[in-house]
């Protein structure tokens, strides 16, 4: 059983309820015109929030479909409950997590899906009909608690495609329970395991970001180019991952890269991992180990407040040296203030997706600053991405199409090949429209803030680079040191990522 739902519906659920949550007409009724009263619609129909209503209008609590907006999704944003319901919006869902292990990543990818959300309805909309999102809590690995939530978008809000979920593993028991057989596309911003690739997933599943083969082969080309390095600072490798998808797979990245090139004995090589529901024993068990095996560096991968817990730990042991490298899970701001050893701040060496140093990226965060006055983190620019993609892929599919997910998935199929480079954001968005209904079989180049997104057709999925980033602790924040691999697979390493780490406490 899942735990108890822990977040109320905010301002912007009571707003949405309000202009229409309650109504309790059925989604799959006809709608007509705006109206101000029952006399304008017309025989049979009534007027309900604004909008002619085929059939009589029932609340909730009289036998009448559940409301949009509830504790498992309580933000509707980018038309009212009233305008979905009249056909006036064109609705997709997002699954982020706003409990778990990754709420501290869900708010800011939820507010990356709003801007695109907002940005598209303002040059218009989809053949004017406003483009909305309602965003539902996935509990990070709350499995039973991203399942009704889907489960809710689908039946409910009978969106053909989902903005996530953020977790692979969550992901893959989603798509497995509820979506796969609703034919309803997952695209997710943040699902990096290797596990994603092979998925039997009838073209249903997609990701902006890279898998983590690519973050994996980074990690193990560092630590080889390390050793080959000499002057012993790198012969004892660990890796301590969280026990899920996600860990699991990318540790198995990291150590197939570091074996077949060097030693895995039991006296240079160390591997731990924990879980979420045994924290605290489990990471303690971790330290202990590593203590006694004394390594020359550890590799996390981890979440943010599972690392944090981990690094805090660690941090207090003369014994281990405060040295590690760490996954994208843990490249969130927070990190800087809540990591208590100034010692393992200045010894952290992390990779992740690369933020490429382009316009589209430059527009996007300053478009994303102006709008939440605060930066983009980490898979923001990938699920500003997928929001725009769904939205190109709903368009392509005609003009005022309705389509369903098989027909988004084969619309995603034509963002990549084409003449026609089509740049993230509003000011293209019309051209790349125009771009996909010019012909049936007419493709463009969708270039993303996250970068060039070339999707290999048949797995969904598109590569990119590879970035190292460290903590600055004078300035109190996580910086880039540039590409470290690149989405061909050519390691690079960077000067400071090769800097002494510091010893001791």
């Amino acid at each position: 059983m899942s735990p108890s739902l822990r977040r109320a519906a905010g301002p912007l659920a009571i707003l949405a309820l309000l202009a229409g949550g309650a109504t309790g007409c059925s989604l799959g009724l006809d709608f007509e015109d705006e109206c101000s009263g029952n006399g304008s619609c017309g025989s049979g129909r009534v007027c309900q929030s604004g909008y002619c209503v085929s059939g009589s209008a029932q609340a909730p609590d009289a036998g009448g479909p559940s409301p949009l907006v509830n504790d498992l999704c309580p933000q509707l944003v980018g038309a009212s409950e009233a305008e979905v319901r009249a056909g006036k919006a064109l609705l997709i869902g997002a699954l982020s997590p706003a409990t778990g292990a990754l709420a501290a990543t869900g708010r800011p990818v939820e507010r990356a899906i709003f801007l695109a959300v907002e940005e598209i309805n303002q040059v218009g909309g989809i053949d004017g009909r406003k483009l909305a999102v309602l965003a539902c809590d996935d509990g990070t690995a709350d499995n039973d608690l991203a399942e009704r939530a889907a489960t809710h978008l689908i039946e409910v809000g009978q969106v053909p495609a989902i903005v996530g979920p953020a977790a692979s593993g969550t992901l893959i028991e989603v798509f497995s329970a509820v979506t796969h057989d609703a034919e309803v596309v997952l695209i997710s911003p943040s699902a990096t395991s290797p596990s994603i690739t092979t998925l039997a997933d009838d073209g249903l599943v997609w990701r902006t970001p890279p898998s983590d083969d690519l973050q994996g082969n980074a990690i193990a080309q560092y630590l080889l180019a390390e050793k080959a390095a000499g002057d012993g600072g790198l012969e004892k490798v660990a890796v301590i991952n969280r026990n899920d998808t996600y860990g699991n797979a990318l540790r198995t990245v990291i150590q197939n890269g570091w074996c077949a090139a060097a030693s895995c004995e039991e006296t240079t090589y160390f591997t731990k991992t924990y879980s979420d529901a045994s924290l605290g024993s489990d990471l303690a068990t971790a330290v202990q180990g590593l203590e006694a095996f004394g390594p020359d560096v550890t590799v996390l991968v981890g979440f943010l407040d599972d690392g944090v817990d981990f690094l805090n730990l660690a941090g207090t042991r003369a014994g281990i040296r405060k040295r590690f490298i760490l996954t994208d899970g843990m490249k969130e701001a927070p990190l800087v203030d809540r990591v208590e050893s100034a010692a393992v701040l200045e010894g952290i060496l992390g990779t992740a997706p690369a933020t490429p140093d382009n316009p589209n990226t430059q527009t996007f965060e300053l478009a994303y600053r102006a709008k939440w006055n605060t930066a983009p983190s980490i898979f923001n620019a990938q699920a500003y991405d997928a929001t725009y993609l769904l939205a190109l892929a709903i368009a392509g599919a005609g003009r005022d199409a309705t389509p369903g997910g098989p027909d988004i998935a084969r619309q995603l199929r034509r963002m990549t090949g084409g003449q026609k480079v089509i740049s993230v954001g509003p000011t293209d968005f019309g051209e790349g429209v125009r771009t996909l209904r010019a012909a049936s079989d007419a493709r463009i180049d969708f270039d993303g803030a996250s970068g060039p997104l070339n999707f290999d057709p048949n797995t969904g999925e598109a590569p990119a680079d590879i970035e190292a980033w460290r903590v600055d602790t004078a300035a109190g924040k996580i910086v880039s040191l540039g590409v470290l691999y690149t989405a061909g697979g050519e390691f690079r390493p960077p000067a400071a990522a090769s800097a002494p780490a510091p010893e001791g406490n």
